[in-house]
């Protein structure tokens, strides 16, 4: 779906401002402004602007990995004590990026791993559609993890190979 928003400036000038929300976020926004829509319609007498409203959720306390100290967060641990030290959910997390108000990357990653009894290759098999069914994972995300593991596929297999040409 297309939005399009005509923006008038001062000078007299225009400038079409357009968004495109996919089919994966289209609950996600109907709910936004849903709730944006009741907080508008029960905001009293007050002067409240609809910026107003949308910043009232974002006024939350930091309860995310961002609030964690940062030797435990995953990029920082990455970086501090490489990607051997870093249990699977965590490298998983670092692909996904970000959770969703019910789970940080951390906790989604170890719920897509329980899913698959924790292996791999059964992860790898999986599909964006199968990927898409947890909360938090589109598109982009479902094709950051089927890729890297498509990398991992193809890194042993050459080895493989290249361990038979030498031998």
């Amino acid at each position: 779906m297309r939005i399009t928003n005509l923006v008038k400036y001062e000078d007299g000038s225009t400038k079409k401002a357009r968004m495109y929300i996919w089919q994966e976020d289209f609950e996600l926004w109907i709910s936004a402004f849903a709730s944006l829509f009741q907080s508008a319609a029960h905001a009293s007498e007050k002067e409240v602007t609809v910026l107003d409203l949308f910043n009232q959720g974002k006024q939350k306390k930091e309860s995310g990995i961002k609030s964690w100290d940062p030797q435990k967060r995953p990029r920082e641990k990455f970086l501090e004590n490489g990607p051997s030290e870093m249990t699977v959910a965590e490298l998983l997390a670092m692909l996904i990026g970000s959770g969703t108000s019910d789970a940080n990357a951390i906790k989604l990653g170890e719920k897509i791993l329980s899913s698959v009894d924790n292996d791999l290759s059964r992860l790898s098999e999986l599909s964006h559609t199968e990927l898409a069914k947890f909360k938090g994972l589109g598109l982009a995300k479902s094709s950051s993890i089927l890729s890297a593991l498509e990398l991992g596929k193809r890194t042993f297999s050459i080895k493989g190979l290249l361990r038979r040409k030498s031998a």
